[in-house]
């Protein structure tokens, strides 16, 4: 049941001299039914009372209502009554997407009469971005005022910003930033100050300047304030911290050069010491990073920075080359052997290692391999130096030379489809003939011609 709870204190007075006691209380929503005839309130009795009570809202419509009390007093009378608005929201509130925006300056000129807020399409949640029109307020602290409405004709509550309408905004734009520490003791420092950017707003602590001022190992709260050209300050920005001992920034640079030629595996290490705070390190100056390797680096010249939380920047050159070429790459030459079978041959002479589908062929690092598998093949030549170089890939079928080239076969030289397939032509027409041997080039069988 959707009801509200209330609470009032209410005393007689005006009505005798002399102290009455409260013996009665009712309440009516909007319309009164008269004295005594709306609805009791349980009381306590006495002079003054204190009124803490249920208002049940079955039958109540949905909108602004006016709750009325009084009470009666032990003589009969019925005091003046006291009153409150309050809102009844429907059961269900209906959902709908954001139709219309509004805004308006300090004073609320009722639901759908501020400045329209341009809107495209409907959401059940915006964003809005606007220009604002200052032009017309006078100078001095302003309430800027926005809301929605749903497509069922509800309005939201009131989103507001509070702005300053000045003379020239150029004297409000922050010139400076003063920044100054204070302790857990009650210590506050003296006050430093640093002209700025506007675009950047970044603080850089002199160090050496403020540790006279400072005790080592100690915390402390670091106070940020930002100054306009007219001296007015902004809101304050604090970060804790601890002054930690000045120590030497120190460190050493052990690099890998790269294994063989474009395998891209060159390897700067720094070890770093000392240093105030979180030591970051970077290869551009720009990019830092916690971890102090770099890896995957191509031969060249590197920069390599050192950058503590406090304290310079210190950097070193770093060449990284390639410790030895890749030999040389093999070419795979495709030739036939005295048994007709087909031979892969490497153009390199020596260190060969045979591959197929990429899976090394255990036994088979020779010169020459005879293919017994379908597959890619492919040849691996590797130096002294461990450096390799990979051949391009030769694809072999699986068919032998005298399976290309050998008929064991009766063959009619009038039917032309026993030697198309195998890339043979007949030239003109003969009888049956039994070939037990492979043709050569202008064989005449039966006064058939055969060329390949």
């Amino acid at each position: 049941m959707r009801k509200l709870l209330f609470v009032w204190s209410l005393l007689i007075c005006g009505f005798y001299v002399g102290a009455q006691n409260i013996v009665k209380a009712e309440y009516f929503i909007d319309a009164d039914n008269g004295l005594g005839l709306n609805t009791e309130i349980p009381i306590i009795t006495g002079e003054a009372i204190d009124l803490a009570f249920d208002l049940p809202l079955v039958g109540v419509s949905a909108g602004y209502h006016m709750l009325h009390v009084r009470v009666q007093d032990e003589h009969g009378k019925w005091s003046l009554y006291a009153n409150t608005s309050f809102l009844k929201l429907p059961d269900v509130l209906p959902s709908g997407q954001i139709s219309e925006a509004e805004y308006f300056f300090d004073n609320d000129p009722g639901y759908g009469n501020g400045t329209t807020i341009p809107m495209t399409g409907s959401e059940s949640e915006v964003v809005l971005i606007f220009d604002v029109d200052f032009s017309s307020l006078p100078e001095g602290l302003h309430v800027l005022n926005a809301r929605v409405k749903n497509s069922n004709n509800f309005w939201s509550m009131t989103d507001l910003s509070f702005i300053q309408v000045v003379p020239n905004a150029d004297d409000f734009k922050i010139s400076r930033l003063d920044y100054h520490f204070e302790g857990d003791d009650g210590f506050v420092s003296s006050i430093f100050s640093q002209l700025v950017d506007p675009a950047a707003f970044a603080v850089e602590i002199d160090y050496d300047a403020v540790a006279s001022e400072l005790t080592y190992n100690t915390d402390y709260t670091l106070v940020v304030e930002p100054v306009n050209a007219v001296g007015l300050r902004g809101l304050r920005q604090e970060v804790a911290f601890t002054f930690a001992q000045t120590e030497i920034l120190s460190f050493n640079i052990e690099k890998e050069d790269e294994s063989c030629s474009g395998q891209t595996d060159g390897r700067i290490t720094v070890d770093a010491t000392g240093g105030n705070g979180e030591i970051t390190y970077s290869l551009d100056g720009f990019n830092y990073q916690t971890q102090n390797v770099f890896a995957n680096l191509t031969p060249g010249d590197y920069i390599v920075y050192v950058k503590p939380a406090f304290g310079e920047v210190k950097t070193e050159s770093v060449t990284i080359v390639s410790t030895y070429e890749l030999p040389e790459t093999a070419a795979i030459i495709e030739s036939i052997n005295g048994e007709n079978q087909i031979v892969l041959n490497s153009s390199v002479d020596a260190n060969n290692q045979w591959l197929l589908d990429g899976a090394v062929l255990v036994g088979a690092s020779g010169t020459s391999l005879i293919p017994k598998l379908s597959g890619v093949y492919q040849v691996r030549v590797t130096n002294e130096n461990g450096c390799s170089s990979l051949s391009g890939p030769f694809t072999f079928g699986g068919v032998s030379t005298a399976e290309r080239f050998n008929f064991n076969q009766r063959v009619d030289a009038s039917d032309r489809s026993n030697f198309d397939g195998f890339g043979f032509s007949v030239a003109n027409h003969g009888a049956y003939a039994a070939v037990g041997a492979p043709f050569e080039d202008n064989d005449v069988i039966g006064g058939a011609t055969i060329s390949r």
